[in-house]
């Protein structure tokens, strides 16, 4: 992302995998599930973030582990590594580069090498290799005298906030303070004005987009009524731009207000306050989703299809407007769709064959890897996932009385939320019997049997687990 140095992705390849381990996992291991660092990069990465986490948090708050000869394992205790992750990008002379561009728009090369130590040939190999991302969302950064960003304003606009979104989270976290006031209050006064009631996280994102917007208007970088962005929302009927806003167009006032709808920035529920007037842009496109959604999944109420139908034609506006491309997109991690079909195999595998469908019909949804993540979420949330748990019956027998058996099914129950178990009280009937002692009686071989111990240890509760993986997903593969 952001054309970083080699080291910082490393670093942050490595806090994924760590991130998704709760036991020592290896350099060795690291190594080869990342595929492309030396063992020594990763050594030498691994033993740099160990004195990150010293200095930018407590051992109460984060540590990183590493044991001689045991391993590596992150620990965290109710915090999140934002500190290290917004410390690994400024560290980085991308952020610099990016910075000036978004606040400026241009500044002297000579200036800039003298200021952050950097040779022309290394900055102009870095600027480079920015483009070439770049130039994916329309824009270029020319390099001479000058160091300039070109492009259309509200490209620029739309990446800025992305920028410092995925560097900063928080307004309060942007180094430059010098609007730091006055720009938290025009944004509590711009949403006062909208009706729509902030928390102080909320306030914290949204300056950012308040700041991003400011920076255009001072700079007079103008944004035109015939934006792609406000192109795309011609039919629409905006509010109007609130009078203390004397510095910002009209323009500037909708490209905010249309940012706002088309990324979700506020509940949808204060929708028709962003926008007064809206016609869907994508109605035929969002039909055939939603007739294909009900052919693979289940039929919608009206009161169901409605919001799906706005979401849809968000996620394909912003699309249109901004061509998220994966790298970009896996900053967000805001869906893991490993643990997503870990958990819920029968509905990922019903996802990928609708998606197949639905972009063999439209070609609109072929073209975004942002639509088909969002279409992924805008699924999950119409989705009743009890009914696609996958489902096992399970005979359980115990030779020391009924309430100890009771006892087993409430413990599976408990432990295994993942799975949807129905207990049947004929072995017949069951793909898996659990029983405490032998059991005598002849099993089909469809069926599977596990002999526990009285007290039900972990252990055997692991066992169970296993077999109920491997059941359901036999019948996931016998059902395709």
């Amino acid at each position: 992302m952001f054309a970083l140095h080699g080291s910082v992705r490393l670093k942050r390849d490595i806090l994924e995998i760590l991130e998704n381990n709760t036991e020592y996992i290896s350099t060795k291991e690291i190594t080869e599930l990342l595929g492309y660092p030396s063992f020594n990069s990763v050594k030498q990465a691994c033993t740099e973030l160990k004195q990150q986490f010293e200095q930018l948090y407590t051992k109460e708050e984060a540590e990183f582990l590493i044991k001689v000869s045991g391993g590596i394992k992150l620990v965290r205790n109710g915090v999140n590594i934002q500190r290290l992750a917004q410390q690994l990008l400024v560290n980085d002379i991308v952020y610099p580069l990016l910075s000036v561009l978004f606040i400026q728009r241009t500044t002297s090369t000579d200036l800039f090498l003298e200021e952050h130590f950097i040779s022309r040939t290394a900055l102009y190999n870095r600027t480079r290799i920015l483009n070439t991302i770049l130039h994916h969302y329309g824009l270029h950064i020319s390099l001479s005298s000058r160091i300039s960003i070109n492009g259309e304003e509200s490209r620029i606009r739309m990446f800025g906030y992305i920028f410092l979104f995925i560097a900063h989270r928080m307004f309060k976290h942007y180094p430059n303070h010098e609007y730091q006031e006055d720009l938290e209050q025009v944004t509590a006064d711009i949403f006062e004005y909208l009706d729509i009631p902030l928390t102080i996280n909320q306030k914290q994102m949204l300056t950012l987009l308040t700041l991003v917007n400011h920076l255009g208007v001072i700079h007079e970088q103008f944004l035109t009524p015939d934006n792609l962005l406000l192109q795309h929302l011609s039919s629409v009927t905006y509010p109007d731009k609130p009078p203390f806003l004397t510095t910002w167009s009209t323009s500037d006032w909708q490209f905010y207000v249309a940012f706002l709808y088309i990324y979700n920035l506020v509940e949808t529920k204060y929708d028709s306050h962003l926008l007064l007037k809206n016609e869907l842009l994508f109605e035929k496109e969002i039909d055939s989703w939603l007739l294909l959604f009900e052919e693979y999944f289940f039929s919608l109420y009206e009161s169901e299809k409605e919001p799906a139908r706005v979401l849809l034609d968000k996620h394909l506006i912003c699309a249109m407007n901004f061509p998220f491309e994966e790298e970009l997109l896996d900053n967000f991690k805001g869906v893991n769709e490993y643990t997503v079909r870990e958990q819920f195999p029968e509905f990922m595998e019903l996802f990928d064959l609708f998606w197949q469908k639905v972009s063999n019909k439209e070609m609109i949804y072929q073209q975004s890897e942002y639509v088909r993540r969002m279409s992924l979420l805008t699924a999950i949330k119409l989705i009743d996932f009890e009914r696609m748990k996958p489902k096992i019956t399970i005979y359980v027998f115990s030779d020391v009385s009924e309430l100890h058996k009771h006892y087993f099914q409430v413990r599976l129950k408990n432990n295994l939320s993942n799975y949807s178990l129905s207990f049947v009280d004929d072995y017949r009937e069951a793909e898996l019997i659990i029983s405490t002692i032998e059991f005598l009686e002849q099993l089909t071989e469809q069926q599977k049997l596990l002999q526990v111990r009285i007290n039900f240890p972990v252990l055997d509760m692991l066992l169970v687990e296993q077999a109920i993986r491997e059941i359901t997903a036999n019948l996931c593969t016998e059902d395709t």
